[in-house]
């Protein structure tokens, strides 16, 4: 057969083309064996089947081994454009017809049936036509044999499968192949790594390298510029990799993600060239129906044998990698090794205990003070998660955090703080009604939470609690923004209706900072603290944070600073008219009775002196995000 041993081996995963196969095998048993066999009835007959028949053309042969003559028929010589007495009498009349290629496979297949190891002789192969094209056929044969078993004669029909092939070859190719991108689907790549895996055990010292791919930030793409562009951005990726792939095997494994097989390898770092390639021919944006978008890829590279020996593990380890590669900053490219593994099993450990902390009690929240700049009091506090194990162990929020956003586990935890929270301001006031002004509670959400329910989640947690709705505070950083940006301003703009305030966190480390202020309402913004770092001694960064204080200002909105780890950034943000104040310089994170004994001081805190004073008395062992 014309088709690759690797579609071969998949061919069964489509039911039509194997009845295709059976129909080419088998659609001549019923037809008696004559020139010109009448077609039979087709009132009932499958499509396929139909078109089976309808597209071929049948005719005898006939050779007698004791002469050494060999006779067609008319239908035979017609399938390749001649008449019957244009064809030579000789066998080697008809084996100089045959493709090169196919007629060793034709002498073996005769010589098998001749010497009884075949009990017919069955051959598909490519023979030429008086136009000089080649047409395939399925030759039928059965060997006449004397007393003495020896094949005296050899008969046959002759059957034109030309249009069955090209049918079975488009349907093999659309099962092989992603229909947006052309390219090979995963099938057909797990086919190709599995022959490379395979073809290592006898060669040890051969190499190869898996490359996985994931484009980064796709899903805001199809979010925002919907999923046509969407469509159109991975077939304009597809095009663009493979000019700078050259001959190396490249697979569109689903969704927004694609895998490079890098077979031959020469040494390791060939596998990390191949990855900079890609990245350097993503760097240009596209320019798709007037939009320009960008589009980085993570990847993660799988070397074999270093990284694994079967197809599974090679495609596990090769996807762990990628994962590192999106989470050290995306656009990034990552070598398996085995402490990555170690780590993936970890975070399943974690995860899995992660669902029942709550259930023992091992999930806390903390409260870190804001500082009015203006009174030096207590704003209020941004609620902070903690995890402590039953172990003693105490797990890093920047480490749990991600494992619930990946599972259904944020939304459980996430209504846990939101009520703990809200349960905890509430008793503020009560326990120290002397108070002149309610400290508000800040409290951070994910943008899995940002759903249809949510405003009614919020209201009746408020309701439970006895929390005004003007003493919480909302957060939603700039990349959960950037992701949920379908969604987030209507089930925002609800909440903020019931007197509940919006902050953006993280200001200024997204490029699409400015477009929020102007599609959703904000209250608050809070000044990322990479920008207040630094601003006592880079005229750049103080620059910056000048003109966002007084942008937020303009627009009405209220600007908080975090990071104050110094009386050099207390004193630049009171004099740039900062509004509110976070950070170590202030105070750290406090457990809530620890809250409530500095609430009932009422004393200002934003005094260097003051400042420095309750950051050190109120120093405790946590881990701070």
């Amino acid at each position: 057969m014309p088709l690759p041993i690797l579609a071969g081996f998949l061919i069964a995963i489509a039911a039509v083309i194997a009845g295709l196969v059976w129909v080419r095998r088998h659609g001549t048993d019923s037809k008696s064996v004559t020139d010109d066999s009448a077609t039979p009835s087709r009132s009932k007959q499958d499509p396929l089947e139909s078109l089976a028949i309808e597209g071929k053309s049948e005719g005898l042969w006939h050779w007698d081994l004791t002469t050494n003559k060999f006779r067609v028929s008319s239908g035979w010589a017609s399938i390749l454009g001649y008449n019957a007495e244009d064809i030579g009498d000789s066998p080697d009349d008809w084996f100089a017809m045959v493709h090169p290629y196919y007629l060793s496979g034709l002498r073996m297949d005769l010589a098998a049936h001749r010497s009884g190891k075949k009990d017919q002789l069955e051959c598909e192969y490519r023979i030429r036509h008086r136009d000089g094209t080649h047409r395939w056929v399925l030759c039928r044969g059965q060997a006449v044999r004397n007393q003495k078993g020896d094949t005296i004669e050899l008969s046959g029909v002759q059957t034109d499968v030309t249009r069955l092939i090209e049918v079975e070859n488009r349907l093999v190719h659309e099962a092989l192949h992603d229909r947006l991108t052309g390219l090979p689907n995963r099938n057909f790549f797990s086919a190709r790594l599995s022959q490379a895996v395979e073809s290592c055990q006898s060669d040890s010292r051969r190499r190869f390298a898996v490359l996985f791919l994931d484009l980064d930030r796709f899903k805001q793409v199809n979010d925002t510029l919907g999923h046509l562009i969407g469509d159109e951005l991975l077939a304009s990726v597809a095009g663009r990799l493979q000019n700078c792939l050259g001959d190396n095997f490249l697979a569109r494994f689903g969704g927004d993600e694609f895998v490079v097989l890098v077979d031959p390898l020469k040494d390791p770092s060939g596998a990390q060239a191949v990855a900079k390639r890609i990245h350097k021919s993503l760097a240009e944006p596209f320019l798709l129906q007037g939009h320009q978008v960008v589009s980085q890829a993570s990847i993660g590279i799988a070397l074999n044998g270093a990284s694994g020996t079967d197809t599974e593990e090679l495609m596990r380890n090769a996807d762990i990698a990628m994962y590192e590669a999106k989470s050290a900053g995306k656009n990034r490219l990552r070598v398996y090794n085995p402490a990555m593994y170690e780590r993936t099993q970890r975070d399943y450990d974690l995860e899995n205990d992660l669902r029942a902390a709550i259930e023992r009690n091992e999930l806390m929240v903390h409260y870190q003070p804001q500082i009015c700049m203006k009174s030096g009091k207590i704003r209020g506090a941004e609620a902070l998660l903690r995890w402590k194990r039953k172990n003693g162990e105490t797990i890093s929020p920047g480490e749990f955090i991600p494992l619930a956003e990946k599972s259904d586990l944020i939304l459980e935890i996430g209504e846990w703080v939101l009520r703990e929270a809200c349960a905890e301001a509430a008793g503020w006031r009560k326990s120290h009604p002397s108070l002149t002004d309610l400290p508000i509670v800040a409290v951070n959400l994910s943008g899995r939470q940002l759903h249809q329910g949510f405003p009614a989640l919020v209201s009746r947690i408020l309701a439970e609690t006895g929390l005004q709705a003007e003493n919480l505070e909302l957060e939603l950083t700039e990349s959960v923004l950037l992701d949920s940006m379908e969604r987030a301003p209507a089930v925002l703009e609800d909440v903020a209706r019931k007197g509940v305030s919006i902050a953006i966190d993280d200001f200024g480390t997204g490029y699409s900072s400015i477009s929020y202020l102007r599609k959703m309402t904000a209250d608050v913004i809070k000044l990322d603290q990479s920008f207040v770092a630094d601003v006592d001694k880079d005229t750049r960064a103080a620059a910056l944070v000048k003109g966002m204080i007084s942008l937020a200002h303009d627009l009405g909105i209220t600007i908080l600073a975090e990071g104050v780890e110094c009386a050099e950034h207390l004193e630049f943000l009171r004099l740039k008219g900062c509004d509110f104040v976070q950070g170590y310089f202030i105070g750290l994170p406090l457990p809530a009775d620890r809250l409530r004994a500095l609430l009932a001081t009422d004393r200002a805190l934003a005094s260097p002196v003051l400042a420095s004073a309750d950051r050190v008395a109120d120093r405790i062992p946590v881990t701070v995000p």
